[in-house]
């Protein structure tokens, strides 16, 4: 798989899942892991890291090769403060 791969991450009270996107938009795998939220969002944000290096392992390109990360959370957020409410 070439280089100049993007992550979309969706992040759910159940689970994490993550789409990979080619430099032309051909989708190029998915993955889910569960989000055990109830650890707290430390290790949920632990998850999406394991997350991101478990994608560029299996796709070949190791975490250089991805060039942007998409992330879409649940509930209001506020740009100013650039937390989310949960």
């Amino acid at each position: 798989m070439a280089a100049g791969l993007t992550i979309g991450i969706d992040l759910g009270g159940t689970n994490i899942k993550a789409g990979l996107i080619d430099s032309t938009g051909r989708f190029a795998g998915r993955w889910s892991i569960e989000t055990e939220s109830r650890s707290g969002y430390p290790h949920v944000l632990r998850r999406i890291a394991e997350l991101i290096g478990r994608i560029g392992d299996e796709s070949g390109v190791g975490r250089a090769g991805i060039q942007g990360i998409g992330i879409g959370v649940p509930g209001p957020m506020s740009h100013r403060l650039g937390i989310i409410h949960g």
